[in-house]
């Protein structure tokens, strides 16, 4: 059990020689119906797709802002959360009736968090390749155009932040 969940645990007792523990924190529910929770879900996939894709397709644009080291770094970074987010997001699908602290920090705080991230670091993605257009003075079509998809990028990381900070989650001391 890790240490920052043991204030949710009672010890009950000792049975066969092995500690046995009962949940005493608050439970985690989250307030929608089903078919409104798959809504949500599915936007969320569907805009962590939408951003990958566009991070793809800004990547595989043949422009030099991407080979300084200060222009890479953030863009790969953000490409590595995405995924991370993505991986989240797919196996997120079901909607339980309650949750343990645990259970929801694990699920949807996780979601919610690199969410976060992710509306922090594509602005530093953008900042940092305009940046290198900038002191390389390559000024071309595709070079705008990646510019263009890195701050598409940013706006909707801030809109998907937005959508999973509106999920209704209401928490309850009563213990079943």
């Amino acid at each position: 059990m890790r240490k920052q969940y043991q204030e949710d645990y009672e010890l009950r007792g000792i049975r066969n020689g092995k500690k046995t523990y009962h949940y005493a924190g608050k439970w985690y529910r989250i307030s929608l119906e089903t078919k409104a929770y798959r809504k949500f879900w599915l936007t969320q996939l569907l805009f962590a797709l939408a951003l990958l894709g566009i991070q793809l397709a800004a990547g595989f644009l043949p422009t030099l802002s991407l080979y300084t080291i200060y222009a890479a770094l953030p863009f790969g970074a953000c490409f590595i959360l995405l995924l991370f987010f993505l991986l989240e997001a797919i196996f997120c699908p079901f909607h339980p009736d309650k949750m343990e602290r645990i259970q929801y920090d694990q699920q949807y705080g996780r979601l919610r968090k690199l969410a976060f991230v992710a509306c922090i670091l594509f602005p530093i993605s953008f900042v940092t390749n305009l940046i290198a257009l900038i002191l390389q003075s390559s000024f071309t079509a595709q070079s705008f155009l990646q510019l263009a998809l890195l701050l598409l990028l940013s706006i909707l990381a801030v809109l998907l932040y937005r959508i999973e900070k509106k999920l209704p989650v209401e928490t309850e001391d009563d213990n079943p």
